[in-house]
């Protein structure tokens, strides 16, 4: 996964790229007459998680978009992940703020408020706005791991879940990411990682491949 940082957003803000994402950067500029920061990608392909610097904080105004062949997510400060689906899909999953959806069927937005997710079908419909799943509990690990040639992580299950999302990172923004993978059941099974600290990130996924709420939880591996 690859991190788009300030030196490219210029705002402060930041998106992680999924594994086999096709993402293109299509504007970053701002405008002189309005003083309107304008980031705009174009999202064919896999998925981002994106951490969007609010225009109160930045004491200027921002345009944010991210543009699927189904729909375009636009965004005023918050933290979301907008996903192409291998069904055709757009997917937009909202963890904090509030981002405004449109599909390419019509042009009027529906608001997607934080604790919530939609799906876009491939004609560009949007689907009803849904709660995500709640987050999976991973108290039931232990917090040291010894040895092994598998790193195993048990989560709680959650009704609806159709899979589970389960990234580890070095640090608990997740910026630094060392295995993301999706899982058919409530057990995630990684290749050994070297002793250390680390950060688990788990979601459960509804049967519309909407993300929901993450957990995150710090383990150690010696």
């Amino acid at each position: 996964e690859d991190i788009l940082g300030d030196d490219v957003l210029r705002s402060g803000s930041s998106v992680r790229i999924n594994e086999k994402s096709e993402l293109k950067l299509s504007e970053v500029r701002k405008n002189q007459r309005t003083s309107e920061q304008q980031s705009v990608f174009d999202l064919n392909k896999g998925g981002i998680e994106s951490q969007v610097t609010p225009a109160i904080e930045q004491r200027r105004k921002r345009k944010f978009e991210i543009k699927t062949p189904m729909a375009t997510t636009s965004v005023r400060g918050t933290v979301f992940s907008v996903s192409v689906t291998d069904d055709g899909q757009a997917v937009t999953a909202v963890d904090r703020g509030e981002v405004a959806v449109a599909g390419s069927a019509a042009r009027k937005e529906t608001a997607v408020q934080a604790g919530s997710g939609v799906a876009v079908a491939g004609n560009g419909q949007v689907g009803s706005v849904v709660a995500q799943l709640d987050a999976p509990s991973l108290q039931g690990n232990p917090p040291v791991f010894e040895d092994a040639d598998f790193l195993t992580l048990k989560m709680a299950p959650i009704a609806q879940a159709s899979q589970y999302q389960v990234v580890l990172a070095r640090d608990a923004e997740l910026e630094q990411v060392l295995r993301s993978q999706r899982f058919d059941s409530p057990t995630a099974k990684f290749e050994a990682v070297d002793d250390g600290r680390y950060y688990v990130s788990a979601r459960a996924i509804d049967g519309q491949q909407i993300p929901g709420k993450p957990t995150v939880q710090a383990i150690t591996v010696k």
